[in-house]
């Protein structure tokens, strides 16, 4: 699977609403998502919607 992509300012205004932020515990759930996200750089997570519907995700930022 391919890690979703954020905008810094998208990130930002999730981050502040509580929607998105750091990835502060290394555990299975993090394990699981390097496995199925292999792009992923391991930083950040997002909760949101698209046209495919509400997704909890890894993240990555795009400057």
């Amino acid at each position: 699977m391919t890690t979703r992509t954020l905008t810094r300012d998208e990130y930002d205004t999730k981050a502040r609403k509580g929607y998105a932020g750091w990835m502060e515990r290394e555990d299975q759930a993090a394990n699981i998502w390097r496995e199925l996200y292999p792009d992923w750089d391991g930083k950040r997570w997002a909760i949101g919607s698209d046209p495919a519907g509400t997704y909890f995700d890894p993240i990555n930022i795009r400057d």
